[in-house]
């Protein structure tokens, strides 16, 4: 039987993890993602195993250690393939892409970044577009598609311009409105 308390570090640990990397501490998000995958292994939690080996891999992704990337990210690649979880699958193939164009392997490239885009289509998560587009921009640059490599940048603007926009609604919402909004969400 798994340890509750346990279970609950190893998702703490990797949200400090993921915190520490939207600041840009790409070393404390380290920290807390290796504690939270040292816990994963003590639960036998495997889910969380190829979750927290993704963010590693994002991690040195941002860095520009691409064959450290491809790794971990293909780890979780493959698990979210089989458990059908298409948002988190799409962001590992999307970076894995990136990371053979940023090495030069376009061939390699290609059927990543076309599962990926699939996937992220089919996730509905609109968020993954923001990883998607600019890395179809590039890859349609490289390969002498101005036209949609365009396209894929005014893409790239408008999600992020989009994304922001929602970001700042919350922001405004006061904090009595959110709690109550939350509250009708549970009941």
């Amino acid at each position: 039987e798994r340890d509750s308390v346990h279970d609950i570090d190893s998702r703490v640990y990797n949200t400090l993890g993921l915190v520490y990397r939207k600041m840009n501490l790409l070393d404390s998000s380290d920290i807390y993602l290796n504690k939270a995958l040292t816990t994963s292994f003590g639960e036998g939690d495997t889910t969380m195993e190829c979750i927290i080996s993704g963010n590693l891999g994002e991690n040195q992704y941002l860095r520009g250690n691409y064959d450290a990337a491809i790794v971990l990210l293909e780890k979780d690649a493959n698990m979210a393939i089989k458990r059908e979880d298409f948002g988190l699958g799409s962001n590992a193939l999307m970076l894995m892409a990136d990371c053979y164009l940023a090495k030069g392997e376009p061939d390699k490239c290609w059927p990543l970044l076309e599962k990926g885009r699939s996937d992220a289509y089919r996730s509905s998560q609109y968020h993954r577009l923001k990883t998607l587009y600019p890395i179809l921009a590039k890859w349609y640059a490289l390969n002498g598609d101005a036209t949609l490599s365009a396209r894929y940048t005014d893409s790239t603007k408008f999600v992020v311009d989009s994304l922001e926009s929602i970001q700042n609604q919350v922001r405004v919402v006061p904090t009595d409105k959110l709690y109550e909004m939350n509250r009708l969400q549970i009941e």
